[in-house]
């Protein structure tokens, strides 16, 4: 047997050798440069990257501040919340992934799907939240099964709590995830999208002091996404908290007063201008909006023909009705047009050219002074006084008082109202102020437009001795350790333009509203209490609708109901103001509201609904009026049920 090679074979397939060698080495070499590129130059990235892979950096949030009353009772503070979280670059498969959570929660799939579209097209690959504040038993559900949810992680953030619903909502507003434009404003440097932030009301205006400072953890996870140990931490700073100026048994009593109606009350301290009771009704519910509020219960509060978000209190604008006479009674006495004692006849109408205007009381109030005036509301008197004075110099004393302008309050979105003037008219209409157009404005009608607050705030002053003070809502903000960082601290805006003896005998002439037989505000009456305030019925329109026919007037349709007042009548603790939309009568409607408010600052006792109150210790003299004009002095007595029942404005 011949092993040998033969030579011809051996030169036939040299090639094929050289040629599968040099392959061979060109592929080791690229693998060679191929490592190099990535262990050496490219090595720190890739480190990086493994590490990233199994750190996972996760945001603590921080509690806001909580709020309190004067007194320290909760109105505000935070739970924690469950939030299912979605790691859009550790979910392997999406789709799956959202069909085992609809399973699992009893979810719409389709809901959960375009949910995540929504925080995708906002956050990218960053984590965000799926579904928020999930229950305990949901829970539950989602970590039995978190082993095969990878990227789906459950974390644990502070929410705002509401201890007591939907009280104080407008004054205490509600909080918003920042938007766009936000973000790039100054104020919220160092926010970042996805934060919430206030968005009405103190949580907005304080939201510097309320907001607290994010923390943040590395935490370790294994292949699986499974968190392992935190690595490191920071941790998150609360907020402030906030001592508001509002008493909670005040608040509560007006809440309770103006339940199932539309309107407002207020109540401030006239020596400073503390807010002590906000409520505008109806009212939203704060809570919805706590994690994020959902695009059907926004349509439902924006479509609500009630709009409870708007807070009636700032930004609604009514006409004042005969609480406007305030106004018209100071300029006619502080110009001299007037004097106290002057007496003008009331047949229960006033002509002025081809005009008729009515008294409220058909049959008239007879010869009436100012006191008396003031006391029974005789729109006559006022008609004929507003003449006198004429619109500008109305003007001028309404806005001495604060009224239509806004008063300063640190809340967004306050109105200004509307006193107007001849000037105001021709540059608003192009048309020249008639004469007869006087009288409708110096009984709060016509283009008379004014916030409750602004009204409140004018007989604070009245009852204050002329001091225009701005409302405030904050008493303290209190940070660590309960360090006092912040107050806001009483401010005088101005004087109203009325002498301490004319102030005197308006003061004279609100006290007998509610304590003189007669007076338009009995009902307002309280035992061992010295009330003074104005009753107010105001028309919504013009329509073709008469007293007669009142009850069959649509709600829509009917006169809004008026009453504001201050108490004691000798330095004043408390000014409230009523405002009830279409309920009618301010003297038996809003008035008995006030009462309730007043009854619970201080302490006393209502007697049961329906009671009529005796008259308040004789220090309430009524002035009537002599032949001669003058005024004389009558013994204090109770008003007969029929005299109640007349004084109805």
């Amino acid at each position: 047997m011949n092993l040998s090679l033969n030579p011809h074979d051996s030169q036939e397939h040299r090639p094929r050798f050289l040629l599968a060698f040099t392959l061979a080495f060109v592929v080791f070499v690229l693998l060679l440069c191929r490592l190099f590129y990535l262990q050496i130059i490219q090595g720190d990235y890739f480190r990086e990257t493994a590490q990233k892979n199994s750190i996972r950096i996760r945001r603590v949030l921080a509690p806001r501040g909580v709020i309190y009353d004067r007194n320290g009772i909760v109105l505000v503070d935070s739970r924690p919340s469950f939030n299912l979280m979605l790691i859009p670059h550790e979910v392997k498969d999406m789709g799956s992934t959202l069909k085992v959570i609809a399973r699992l929660l009893g979810r719409e799939e389709a809901t959960l799907l375009e949910s995540m579209k929504k925080q995708r097209a906002r956050l990218g690959n960053r984590a965000f939240p799926l579904i928020s504040d999930m229950s305990r038993d949901e829970l539950a559900m989602v970590e039995s099964a978190r082993l095969d949810l990878p990227g789906v992680v459950v974390d644990v953030q502070p929410i705002r709590h509401y201890p007591h619903g939907t009280l104080a909502a407008h004054l205490i507003g509600y909080l918003g995830e920042i938007n766009e434009r936000e973000l790039a404003r100054r104020e919220y440097a160092g926010y970042r999208q996805g934060n919430f932030i206030g968005k009405y009301g103190v949580e907005k205006a304080y939201e510097s002091i309320l907001r607290g400072q994010d923390g943040g953890q590395n935490v370790e996870v294994d292949v699986r996404g499974r968190e392992l140990r935190v690595l490191n931490e920071v941790a998150s700073t609360p907020g402030n908290d906030l001592y508001l100026t509002i008493d909670y048994k005040v608040q509560k009593a007006a809440e309770d007063a103006l339940e199932g109606r539309e309107g407002a009350i207020v109540a401030l301290n006239p020596r400073n201008g503390e807010v002590l009771a906000m409520v505008s009704a109806p009212a939203f519910d704060p809570s919805d909006f706590a994690g994020g509020v959902s695009s059907k219960v926004w349509r439902a509060l924006l479509a609500d023909p009630h709009k409870p978000l708007n807070n009636r209190v700032i930004q609604g604008t009514y006409a004042p009705g005969s609480t406007f006479k305030l106004i018209t009674a100071a300029a006619g006495i502080e110009t001299g047009v007037i004097s106290p004692g002057d007496v003008a006849g009331c047949p229960g109408f006033y002509s002025l050219g081809n005009h008729t205007f009515r008294c409220w009381r058909k049959q008239g109030h007879g010869s009436v002074n100012l006191h008396k005036a003031i006391v029974q509301s005789c729109d006559t008197y006022f008609y004929k006084l507003g003449v006198k004075v004429g619109v500008d110099r109305l003007a001028f004393f309404a806005r001495s008082f604060g009224l239509g302008a806004k008063t300063g309050i640190p809340l967004s979105g306050e109105k200004a109202g509307l006193i107007p003037t001849t000037e105001w008219k021709l540059k608003r209409f192009g048309w020249k102020w008639m004469l007869g157009e006087t009288p409708s404005v110096a009984i709060g009608q016509g283009y008379d437009l004014l916030t409750p607050l602004q009204l409140v705030n004018a007989y604070a002053a009245l009852g204050n001795g002329g001091t225009i003070y701005k409302p405030i809502v904050l008493r303290k903000a209190v940070g660590p350790k309960a360090r006092e960082i912040e107050r806001d601290p009483p401010k005088v805006r101005a004087r109203v333009a009325v002498s301490d003896k004319h102030i005197e005998i308006l003061q004279k002439g609100f006290e007998g509203v509610v304590n003189e037989p007669g007076g338009t505000g009995g009902q307002a009456r309280l035992p061992g209490l010295l009330v003074a305030g104005k009753t107010g019925t105001a028309q919504v329109t013009k329509g073709a609708y008469t007293k007669e026919s009142e009850s069959r007037v649509p709600y829509q349709y009917r006169d809004n109901a008026w009453f504001v007042a201050y108490a004691p009548s000798k330095n004043p603790q408390i000014a409230v103001v009523v405002l009830v939309e279409h309920g009618g009568h301010g003297g038996s409607v809003a008035a008995p509201l006030a009462r309730r408010v007043l009854a619970a600052y201080f302490g006393i006792e209502e007697p049961p609904p329906g009671t009529r109150q005796a008259s308040t210790p004789p220090v309430v003299k009524p002035v009537s009026v002599k032949p001669s004009g003058q005024p004389a002095v009558e013994p204090a007595s109770a008003p007969s049920p029929a005299q109640q029942e007349e004084s109805v404005d």
